[in-house]
């Protein structure tokens, strides 16, 4: 139980700019120079809720290194609705994320004001060895993050046999098949992207079958199902990033997959045999 969010957040102050340590959570700070400080004393105090990862530019991977404690910005916000969020992560739009989280605070890729209170939570690393069985900060987000999602879908949207996740834009012929007979299964194509994210969520949360290739997006649409037959395309387990290498070698994912099919029936199968089920 953690009993107060202030005790799980750095906060720091004055600072221009910051980085990561790679694979730590280790900050490395840049504080105020000096053509700096008349610009500081001229300024009304900013305050920043800094939501990046330290390692990770992935979508899947970044959510839960870091996304997964947004409900400490949540609680900064009833006492302080000013802070901007402040990340440097430039390759995807977090704007419809936030907003399904109910957070709708002004976001910033750097730091505007040098008179300012960062706000930073104690965020973790896949390339960094993390042992999450028993470690009571991260699992509680994590159960937050997994009841807000399973609190906040819909319900009403349409229900289907099988969800396919992210194959849109695959031009295999075997995928365009599968896309041309699925209509008698009552399946649907869904693109992993950020525009919808409660449609997706529920879409997913209302199949009976999610059919996916592994990659980051496996971890963010699946870790709040539970009873689902989630289906793993994988035809090369142990390529450099296939499943098989990601479970065997990183503690972080492997607790997340636990975290997954603990709660549901997983299968790995290759893509020619799933499409015998369907052509």
């Amino acid at each position: 139980m953690i009993d107060n969010d202030n005790d799980n957040i750095i906060i720091i102050e004055n600072i221009i700019d910051y980085k990561f340590k790679f694979s730590t959570r280790d900050l490395i700070i840049y504080f105020n120079q000096e053509e700096k400080e008349k610009e500081k004393e001229e300024n009304e105090k900013q305050y920043y809720f800094i939501v990046d990862s330290n390692a990770s530019r992935d979508f899947g991977y970044w959510i839960f290194e870091n996304f997964i404690f947004i409900s400490i910005l949540t609680n900064l916000n009833k006492s302080n609705p000013n802070i901007k969020i402040l990340s440097k992560i430039t390759n995807y739009d977090i704007k419809n994320l936030l907003k399904f989280f109910n957070i709708n605070n002004e976001i910033v890729n750097k730091i505007d004001n040098p008179n300012n209170i960062c706000y930073l939570p104690k965020i973790y690393s896949m390339y960094y060895i993390h042992r999450l069985d028993n470690d009571i900060y991260y699992n509680y987000y994590l159960i937050n993050y997994i009841n807000y999602i399973k609190s906040n879908i819909d319900n009403t949207v349409n229900k289907y046999d099988y969800v396919f996740i992210n194959m849109n834009n695959n031009n295999d012929e075997i995928i365009t098949k599968i896309r041309i007979n699925t209509s008698k299964n009552n399946a649907i194509f869904i693109d992993n992207n950020n525009e919808n994210i409660k449609y997706n969520l529920s879409i997913i949360n209302n199949a009976k079958i999610i059919i996916l290739l592994y990659d980051p997006s496996f971890f963010y649409n699946c870790i709040f199902l539970e009873n689902k037959l989630i289906l793993i395309i994988e035809d090369y387990i142990y390529r450099p990033n296939g499943i098989g290498t990601h479970l065997g070698s990183n503690p972080f994912l492997n607790y997340l997959f636990k975290t997954i099919y603990t709660k549901n029936k997983i299968l790995i199968i290759k893509l020619a045999d799933l499409c015998k089920s369907f052509i």
